[in-house]
């Protein structure tokens, strides 16, 4: 940090042993070095309580009964200290790390916008342009305006909220945490959701269509449900209920009550993810403490793409993630470094799978069917914010 103030550079040697080494899989040995640091990345204001000014929300919201405190990320308080801290970065699913509120339904429906980063932006057009949130946060402290959709009017809806995080009495952060490049968006369209929804405690339980009609104000939201090999369709009401429904023209059509295979479901999956529609699966169970093979029961996922015949071979292969940022597949070939990879590495080439803990996953088309029993989509075209993102990398 050589363009600080010298009284600002500090560094201390902590321990140096050039006998310890570290041994990897590949039999080379490196040395090992240990640092420490921490940061300041944002202005710190002593007086900080007194010259921000707050949201009509954050300072009166609890969480089972229990009051809850706010920090400031990025300004010493625990939160976030860390350089490259911003609102919007890069935007990627991996950004989406679920916190301590049982709201997987809404993180993986974020994390499936977030697919398509301009519908992310969009969500903070009132704050400022592209330019302007890409320099977010600044050293003075500030609020933020997201745009989301009333889930009974599909009115849109702008909530304001400063830049302080919930966190429990003994300092934890309740919600969202920030993505591991400090990108705090994640956080702030969960708050905002929270407080649309009239506080944290509402937001424990739900669906990815609850989730897209907030975050998109669309009302084409469907619910597949697989029982016995054969799928169905719903559709996703204003009222939050689920109505048998006529298929999605898009992906083939089909009339109220009928049923389709799994390979035929897989097929439209496919024309979906093709026509950049968001989708979304959920596994059954009781509870999340629950884990088969590394599937979490009673959890919301984000589906992010489904492939037929990857690079023209049998194998069809859905692309998956867990909210949580981690806890992925543990079975089947087509695990993070499984052996189905280095056995067709044409597939390994199309698919350029990442074998980081990072929630995401592959898995083959039976391996879906067989843990995944529901099936979300929002059928609304995603593609114009594909461009809106290009657009808005290239202005920069």
């Amino acid at each position: 940090m050589t363009g600080w103030k010298e009284e600002e550079q500090k560094y201390k040697l902590i321990k140096r042993r050039p006998d310890v080494r570290v041994h990897f899989e590949t039999g080379k040995s490196e040395d090992f070095t240990f640092v420490q640091a921490s940061y300041l990345a944002l202005k710190h204001h002593k007086d900080i309580q007194a010259i921000f000014r707050r949201d009509a929300h954050t300072d009166q919201m609890t969480f089972r009964k229990q009051k809850l405190e706010a920090h400031h990320p990025g300004r010493l308080q625990g939160l976030c200290d860390m350089p490259g801290i911003k609102l919007l970065g890069e935007i990627h699913p991996n950004d989406i790390r679920q916190g301590k509120v049982g709201d997987c339904w809404l993180l993986s429906a974020i994390s499936a916008l977030s697919e398509f980063p301009g519908a992310v932006s969009k969500l903070f057009n009132k704050t400022g342009n592209m330019l302007q949130l890409r320099d977010l946060p600044a050293d003075e402290p500030r609020m933020y305006t997201v745009t989301l959709y009333d889930p009974k009017t599909l009115d849109p809806v702008d909530t304001e909220v400063d830049e302080r995080l919930c966190v429990q009495t003994d300092g934890s952060l309740l919600g969202a945490r920030p993505g591991l490049n400090g990108s705090l968006w994640p956080c702030y369209v969960e708050k905002a959701v929270a407080i649309l929804c009239g506080g944290w405690d509402e937001i424990v339980g739900g669906d990815c269509c609850k989730g897209w009609r907030m975050l998109t104000g669309c009302n084409d939201l469907y619910e597949f449900r697989g029982m016995s090999k054969m799928w169905r369709c719903l559709r996703s009401t204003v009222s939050q209920t689920m109505v048998e429904s006529d298929w999605p023209d898009v992906g083939g059509g089909g009339s109220a009550g009928s049923r389709c295979n799994e390979a035929e479901m897989f097929e439209r999956m496919c024309v979906w993810d093709a026509e950049d529609f968001i989708m979304g699966a959920a596994t059954e169970g009781s509870s999340d403490r629950n884990l088969k093979d590394g599937i979490v029961d009673n959890h919301g996922y984000t589906v992010i793409s489904c492939l037929q015949r990857v690079a023209g071979t049998e194998h069809d292969l859905i692309k998956i993630r867990n909210p949580w940022g981690k806890t992925e597949f543990t079975k089947g070939v087509w695990r993070d470094g499984g052996p189905g990879w280095r056995q067709n590495p044409k597939v390994f080439e199309t698919c350029k799978p990442d074998t980081a803990n990072d929630g995401v996953f592959w898995m083959s088309r039976d391996e879906f069917f067989q843990y995944f029993k529901t099936f979300y989509l929002c059928a609304k075209s995603m593609t114009d914010f594909k461009q809106v993102a290009r657009e808005a990398q290239t202005a920069m």
